[in-house]
């Protein structure tokens, strides 16, 4: 019986700790904007999971839309960035690459941070450098997400799904055989 009430003594100062701190932090009305900024090396606006690389030194602009505050930074060695303890609301999130470099993705993002949602990760952006300038044209730059799919991409499924449908059949018929 005494450990049980030791026990329930001990739940309820863990509580009675854990409680405030958790209180004061949700008073707090702040948040965190996180992401990385990759090197597109093939420059074909996909570059989140596809083991691209992050690139360091890249500047990252965040406007608070409410009041225009401004907030610049610099990504880190792996072309991660964050900014915390900022306050709730819209925020405008771009990416300014260095002269030599364009944004092969969406070039800027407006993020909403609540009280229910005050973190926002994956805000990620890609970059890639900029073709020497000889005149010509430099590829069209193209949608991060959203775009359509490739036709190779189509002709893999349907390959995969003919294999599928032929493995169940030698699978079905071995059983019909097995069960005379």
């Amino acid at each position: 019986m005494r450990r049980k009430i030791s026990l329930s003594l001990m739940v309820l100062v863990l509580i009675l700790l854990i409680v405030p701190v958790l209180s004061a932090n949700a008073q707090n009305n702040v948040g965190t904007i996180r992401g990385i900024v990759y090197n597109d090396l093939n420059a074909d606006g996909y570059c989140v999971g596809t083991g691209e690389p992050g690139q360091q030194g890249v500047p990252v602009e965040f406007v608070y839309v409410a009041s225009g505050t401004t907030v610049p930074l610099l990504t880190g060695v792996d072309g991660s960035y964050g900014i915390v303890s900022i306050t709730l609301g819209t925020w405008r999130v771009t990416v300014k690459p260095p002269a030599g470099w364009r944004v092969t993705s969406q070039a800027t993002r407006e993020v909403t941070l609540t009280d229910t949602l005050p973190l926002a990760t994956g805000i990620d952006f890609c970059i890639t450098q900029a073709p020497a300038s000889g005149g010509g044209t430099s590829p069209p730059v193209l949608p991060e997400s959203g775009a359509g799919i490739a036709p190779g991409l189509i002709a893999a499924a349907l390959m995969g799904a003919s294999l599928l449908a032929a493995g169940t059949g030698v699978l079905l018929n071995s059983r019909r055989s097995s069960k005379r």
